[in-house]
């Protein structure tokens, strides 16, 4: 992807699109720190519960991406951005 504008946008690549486009999982696990009641006790507990967080990606004004596969054409927020006018972002395909 490379930003038109000269703006810093932001796109988020969900998992349902990206990673299923894609063929496999780019998403980073992250543990969360949570706090719960204890069901025999009822007092609070600290517990850790792991979310899978999408892989997202920002440009830099004028800017460039790294190669990414042409399963984020799919994603909402670049799709959007391509079919916008003033035109925000271009696809190249890695090479």
């Amino acid at each position: 992807l490379v930003e038109l504008l000269g703006q810093i946008p932001g796109f988020n690549l969900p998992h349902e699109v990206y990673c299923a486009g894609a063929g496999a999982c780019s998403c980073s696990n992250v543990d969360l720190p949570k706090t719960e009641l204890d069901k025999k006790t009822g007092d609070p507990v600290r517990v850790t519960k792991r979310v899978r967080r999408p892989k997202s990606i920002t440009l830099a004004p004028k800017g460039k991406s790294v190669p990414l596969h042409p399963a984020v054409l799919q994603c909402p927020e670049v799709a959007a951005a391509l079919k916008s006018r003033p035109r925000r972002i271009r696809f190249e395909p890695a090479k």
